[in-house]
């Protein structure tokens, strides 16, 4: 409709803009344009919600959407537009958005409360009968198979708009609508209708966004947390999976229920606190008979499972009850029963006759007996819910402005990894750009106890039956910054720099002996108590006199930070200043006055009480339950470091760009289930990296670098890939057998690391957190459990509910997006909710369901995995070579006598004659594609020999033939076996394999998985000789890259770490293979070596910083003295030598031109900083007097914004960096003097104000200020050269010249010190 040159309300540019003046822009409606950052021009200022008015061109856009019929005659808008205006009608007028068809709709509901329709059921679903296809029933019926739609076309209309990742503005939503209607689409619904369904959905199901009112004033809007973990109960894809008690699983681990704080440290009144035994509610805390008449008080619930078996029991951790004359008394100890013997609940056995009650000694328990739960639960089953909970920093904008917002986000902890790791199991919770993040976190910690305390009612899609949840927090993963603020820490960079121990401490404390061994072991675990009391001491120094400082050296002294009480802290110094101020005095009247006020304001801010909100939540210690997280800690940070360090050694030997380049360009990266490696990307940005790069590099560097650096880095690259595949385990078998090896492979790389690097030990935290990765793993099962990289992907869904807003409401807006985008989710995928109306509890129609089984593009929509479709021995057939198009044909089928395999086995077809096709690839059993030249790890076709070998078998895949008849599914495939060689790899420290000439036949499903194998190349000594043409635009081109030619065919290595497959390359390498010895002999002496060498370079820092600062004040001692003598004998200056063309210039003015700001000149070594006056300006460009040599000028002035330097009166092409705030650095005097009209200072060369030649005598002699500046900075160098142009006067450099300084006019300098 709007053509090129039209404004946003669909009127040509030129007319309408003269037009907006500031009360036509208050009306402009706009259309939800996709913004990434909000300006006023594009400012959305239109509500979607209730639009109060709108321009002409939309309700002519909302016209030509409607139902009504195409008007007769063409309308010229633009004329009508300027009709009004000429008139003195406003551009903009207030409309009702109601169509005809809407108010008919709205009339019979007047009439009757219920729309009565005839369906006629399509294809398509539902649809009104009449001629127009999109009145549709506003309000369908349960037994609508498109329920709660009224149609299909609205269904699949909503689903689309409200996909996560695939958002629409409002006029993109109104393009489509209109395209389906000319394109004569059936059944297409209004923009206005399909709103109007989304609140009575949203009504129907529930809306979770709730306001919330911060303790510092602000606003934000949060999605209950009750509400969302109650659909996955009714959710028929989620429910099945979940878990509610704590397992032993014997050695094994691969969930977090698996982990300690589930087991053994979360209270029991946070655990599910009842089991359901044959119909009955058995409580925690309660007394039960058994089956056996014995009677017992459950304490809490867990399931055992044996590793040879899969049956799994539950049973109750307890105490048990005897009966006695007395009444019931209570065993001391702990006993384990099955829950299965539970016969009589407490409820029953009170009511008898026979209950004798509890003795003295055990009248606790009888206290809390009934539990309390059992009320709230009216009669349901009570499950605990563990939640996950995600909070972080992100860009609400697509583009790179940086709009800062905190997000919280949310899992449902008894889901198992594999279901957390996908998009559409984690939950938004809040957002603010405004709000503190612990603020957000309070308004979570008050949403989880108050669903904690009453209880979710839900839909149990199991047992059909209605459940009472009650959530409570297991771990809180993110980076670290924003752990430590959880934490209440002071950051990454205090002295006490781990927010779990309190390991540091000074800077010559780490550096010494005995605090540099402590970086290598946890220290003494802080507790959340003395956290709280180290926040509480802090409240109180800030009363006290000279409080700042105390408050900082408690915070220095004790890393304590909390970012709750801060404000307070600060609000209360500020008080104490201004009270000193008022009242000054240092009586100890007047400072207990003082403190008692500020105690006073203390209380009033409740500075006692308002602190971090998780020291109290139930179940959490916040310093052991923020794990430290794999993907900031070890690839973004050790990982990341490493690499740097290794990129800096490479270009330093000049192979950075060659050998390496072309090694990883050669890479085989098969069986690593990654893309292809991108070495040009890699090597050109090798400083912007992200995670998926590094997790690569882990994979594959030593393998690239074992002969281009030092064989201590080479080291340290191998124990990084052994330490990321030990730490991107998905299942332990042995958590004694982990724990011990990954403890052993930190310490064997912190060791590395104090070889290569001993300092970045002190710099860089992250490598002392890996230390206490062992006992988190241990407390909350596989690091990948709390790994963040499932909620930094959902980061991506986040920003794009951001650009469609018009950020007046930025955690309102947001949290409706999501909270629809939530109820869509659970209703399309045949979950169960509570419908008011009916007072029952209901699903969506047949059809909904349906469409997302059979349709896999929806399901992505909705954030769900789509599994290829495939089998074990499907094949891909290799292309006809007589096909000249793209499209695949099979080719020419074989006899089996001419093949390899024929060859390799010959018996195994008994037909000779029988045909074959040779297929490219086939699907492995664990779902790999294991192509023809590739390795993979199978099964020994001859199971009881081993001969060749054991029960797993590594080969190289040479053929795989499909028969005619199942030309789909592999038939046989030759494997050539590789054969392990007795040791190791003498520098990579991996298994060794030979290619042998032993071939072996086997079928599709001995193959288990592809594998990584790469040639040994720095036995075959291979080089690069190898270049293939570039392909760019997908078109090779005339520039060919290198590659490495292998020198031979035989010695290969194992790549151990491959984090794909990694148990099964375990488990087929042989035994004597697998175990790793330690890196360090004399840990001890290396780790004080090591110290040694930090305390010895901080001590060269030191002392040259001292020299440094010792000339520097020499330097501003020799300025100053100059410039004072300068000013007493300026007026004989100017007698001398007037300016003509200043000559009605004050003395005073003229003069200031010596005074000026600081100009930076950088050294042509890049490492001496020189400061100068304005005056005094720096050369960069050599002149015909300069003596050659003196490069040191030349290099000053590089940057852009320098400015232009004068000579003579006139702007030369030198020019100089200005920077007034930079003090001034000594440099060394090593380059001859320079001629001209220059200087010599140092190895730079300086404008002199004025000309030598132009000073009275008594400033061209031997004991001159200038002839003695140059003496002292120049020794040995002799009399000062006298300026050839000595008549000249420097022109004003700028426009601040011309102000005159406070010493010209005779006041005192307000500072000794220059700024910065």
């Amino acid at each position: 409709m709007f053509e090129v040159g039209t404004s946003r309300q669909g009127l040509p540019q030129s007319d309408v803009d003269p037009l907006l003046n500031d009360e036509h822009v208050n009306y402009v409606a706009s259309l939800g344009d996709d913004h990434s950052t909000a300006d006023a021009d594009n400012a959305n200022l239109y509500n979607d919600s209730d639009p109060p008015y709108t321009s002409l061109a939309f309700e002519w856009l909302e016209m030509t959407m409607s139902a009504a019929e195409e008007p007769e005659e063409e309308t010229d808008y633009h004329q009508e537009v300027m009709e009004r205006l000429s008139a003195g009608l406003p551009l903009y007028e207030r409309v009702e958005w109601v169509t005809e068809e809407e108010a008919m709709i709205e009339q019979s509901e007047d009439e009757d409360e219920t729309i009565t329709q005839a369906y006629s059921e399509l294809d398509n679903g539902y649809s009104m009968s009449g001629a127009q296809s999109s009145r549709t029933n506003s309000h369908p019926s349960t037994d609508c198979p498109t329920y709660p739609w009224p149609s299909k076309s609205m269904f699949l209309t909503d689903l689309l708009f409200s996909s996560p990742r695939l958002r629409f503005s409002r006029a993109q939503k109104y393009a489509i609508l209109n395209w389906a209607k000319e394109l004569g689409a059936k059944d297409v619904p209004d923009l206005r209708q399909l709103e109007r369904c989304h609140e009575r959905i949203k009504k129907s199901v529930g809306d979770p966004t709730t306001k919330y009112n911060s303790t510092t004033g602000d606003v934000f809007y949060l999605n209950d947390i009750g509400k969302a973990i109650a659909k996955d109960f009714a959710n028929p894809l989620l429910r099945p999976d979940m878990q509610f008690f704590p397992e032993d699983a014997g050695d094994g681990m691969s969930q977090a229920w698996h982990g300690d704080k589930w087991l053994f440290d979360a209270p029991g009144e946070a655990l599910t606190p009842m089991v359901e035994v044959k119909e009955k509610h058995f409580y925690i805390d309660e007394l039960v008979r058994c089956s056996d008449n014995q009677y017992f008080i459950p304490q809490r619930f867990i399931i055992c499972s044996d590793d040879q078996q899969s049956e799994k029991t539950l049973n109750a951790i307890g105490r048990n009850v005897t009966k006695t004359p007395n009444g019931f008394v209570v065993d001391s100890k702990e006993s384990l029963i099955a829950v299965s013997s539970f016969e009589i609940p407490f409820i029953e056995l009170s009511k008898r006759s026979s209950y004798p009650g509890f003795a003295e000694e055990s009248r606790s328990f009888a206290e809390k007996m009934p539990n309390p739960v059992r009320q709230v639960a009216k009669g349901r089953v009570v499950y605990s819910v563990p939640l996950i909970i995600f909070m972080d920093d992100v860009s609400g904008n697509v583009s790179k402005q940086w709009n800062k917002h905190y997000n919280i986000y949310m899992s449902n902890g008894s889901l198992p990894r594999e279901a957390l790791d996908k998009e559409f199991c984690t939950r938004f919770v809040t957002t603010s750009p405004h709000v503190p993040p612990m603020e957000l976190m309070r308004g979570v910690k008050s949403s989880i106890e108050k669903a904690f305390k009453e209880g979710i009612v839900s839909y149990d899609y199991q047992t059909r039956k209605e459940v009472l949840l009650r959530p409570f927090a297991l771990f809180f993963p993110g980076d670290n910054p924003m752990q430590a603020e959880l934490c209440s820490h002071s950051g990454l960079q205090s002295n006490y720099f781990c927010r779990a121990c309190k390991v540091g401490g000074t800077k010559e404390h780490k550096a010494s002996n005995t605090g540099f061994m402590e970086l290598f072991n946890a220290g003494a675990p802080r507790q959340a108590a003395e956290t709280a009391k180290e926040v509480h001491q802090q409240v109180l120094l800030s009363t006290k006199s000279g409080g700042t400082e105390k408050v900082e050296e408690h915070m220095r002294n004790t890393g304590v930070k909390d970012a709750i009480t801060s404000p307070i802290i600060n609000s209360v110094l500020r008080k104490g200043i201004e009270l000193r101020k008022k009242d000054p005095g240092r009586s100890s009247a007047k400072l207990a006055a003082h403190e008692k006020a500020l105690l006073e304001e203390v209380n009033k801010k409740r500075g006692f009480e308002t602190m971090n909100p998780l020291f109290d939540l139930l179940s959490v210690d916040v310093h052991r339950d923020t794990p430290t997280e794999i993907l900031h800690t070890v690839l973004l940070g050790v990982v990341k470091y490493f690499w740097g360090q290794t990129v800096v050694l490479l270009d330093k030997a000049k192979c950075f760009e060659t050998t390496f380049r072309a090694r990883l360009s050669s890479f085989d990266s098969e069986g690593l289930n990654i893309p292809k490696v991108p070495a040009d990307y890699i090597c050109r940005h090798h400083g912007s990296l992200i995670g998926k790069h590094f997790k690569s590099l882990a994979q594959l560097m030593s393998f690239l670098i074992y002969d281009l650096v030092p064989k201590n880095v080479v080291d340290a690259w191998n124990l990084i890939g052994r330490l990321v595949v030990l730490l991107w385990h998905t299942e332990i078998e042995s958590v004694e057998a982990y724990i011990t090896t990954l403890q052993t492979t930190i310490q064997d790389f912190l060791n590395i690391t104090a070889q290569c690097a001993p300092s970045i030990l002190l710099t860089k935290p992250k490598f002392h957190f890996l230390v206490h990765l062992p006992e988190y793993i241990q407390r909350f099962g596989p690091a990948l459990l709390f790994s963040t990289e499932r909620y930094e992907s959902f980061n991506a869904v986040f920003r794009l509910s951001c650009i469609l807003s018009n950020r007046h409401s930025p955690s309102r807006d947001s949290s409706i997006t999501f909270a629809y985008q939530d109820i869509i989710k659970h209703i399309a995928t045949g979950g169960w909710w509570y419908s008011e109306s009916d007072q029952r509890w209901i699903h969506a129609g047949h059809r909904v369901t349906d469409h997302i089984i059979h349709h896999a593009e929806y399901a992505k929509l909705l954030g769900l995995n789509v599994m290829s479709k495939g089998f074990t021995g499907k094949v891909m057939l290799q292309r006809s070579e007589s096909s000249s198009t793209s499209k695949q044909k099979k080719p020419s089928p074989k006899r089996w006598d001419t093949t390899l395999t024929f060859i390799a086995s010959g018996n195994l077809c008994q037909n000779p004659e029988e045909l074959f096709y040779t297929a490219k690839c086939l699907m492995a059993e664990n779902g790999d594609n294991v192509k023809v030249g590739s390795y993979a790890i199978f099964q020994n076709p001859q199971k009881q020999s081993s001969e060749i070998g054991g029960s797993l078998l590594l080969g190289r895949v040479i053929e795989i033939l499909a028969a005619v008849n199942t030309a789909n599914k592999a038939s046989f495939i030759a494997i050539k076996l590789l054969k392990f060689k007795d040791t190791r790899h003498s520098i990579l420290n991996v298994p060794t394999l030979l290619l042998t000439d032993t071939t072996l036949v086997t079928t599709s499903e001995d193959v288990l998985c592809a594998v990584n194998v790469q040639h040994d190349c720095s036995l075959g000594k291979c080089h690069i000789s190898r270049y293939v043409p570039i392909r760019h635009e997908g078109e090779e081109t005339a520039n060919t890259q290198p590659l490495v030619l292998h020198s031979d065919d035989e010695h290969f290595t194992l790549n151990i770490h491959s984090l794909h497959n990694y148990r099964l390359i375990r488990d087929v390498t042989p035994a004597q293979l697998r175990n790793f010895e330690s890196h360090s002999l004399n840990v001890e002496e290396l780790r004080n070596s090591a110290a040694a060498q930090v305390r010895s370079r901080r001590k060269k820092q030191q002392e040259e910083r001292r020299i440094k600062d010792a000339a520097k004040k020499g330097e501003l001692r020799a300025l100053k003295d100059l410039d004072v003598k300068y000013h007493r004998n300026q007026n004989d200056c100017d007698k001398v030598h007037p300016d003509p063309d200043n000559a009605s210039e004050e003395p005073q003015i003229q003069r200031q031109e010596s005074r000026s700001h600081m100009l930076l000149g950088q050294a042509s070594n890049q490492e001496d900083a020189i400061i100068a006056k304005q005056g005094i300006m720096p050369v960069n460009a050599q002149t015909q007097d300069q003596p050659p040599g003196n490069s040191a000028a030349q290099s000053i002035g590089a940057s852009s914004n320098n400015l232009p330097m004068t000579q003579s009166g006139h702007t030369t092409a030198t020019t100089s960096f200005w920077n007034p705030y930079l003090p001034p650095l000594a440099l060394p005097s090593q380059a001859p003097p320079l001629v001209g009209n220059v200087y010599p200072y140092g190895s730079i060369g300086y404008y002199a104000p004025i000309p030598v030649s132009s000073l009275p005598q008594q400033y061209s002699a031997p004991g001159n200020p200038y002839a003695s500046f140059h003496a002292q900075a120049n020794p040995g160098r002799g009399a000062m050269p006298q300026p050839p142009n000595a008549g000249a006067k420097r022109p004003f450099n700028s426009t601040e010249d011309s102000q005159p300084s406070p010493q010209a006019q005779g006041q005192p300098n307000p500072s000794k010190r220059r700024p910065g």
